[in-house]
């Protein structure tokens, strides 16, 4: 999961809650955004869970 702690359409202690509900494997990445959605600061995150995904 790769969530903002700015996101205020989905509010970060949502996800967290979420996050702990989920399965294992898992991973959760909190990043500074100042919206919900995609921003540059996920791309380092996106890279690393796609090529674990594939793995």
């Amino acid at each position: 999961m790769i969530h903002s702690k700015n996101d205020t359409v989905i509010p970060v202690d949502s996800a967290s809650r979420t996050y702990q509900k989920a399965l294992s494997p898992k991973a959760m990445h909190l990043v500074d955004c100042a919206t919900h959605g995609r921003c540059w600061e996920m791309d380092p995150y996106i890279g690393e869970e796609l090529a674990r995904m594939a793995s």
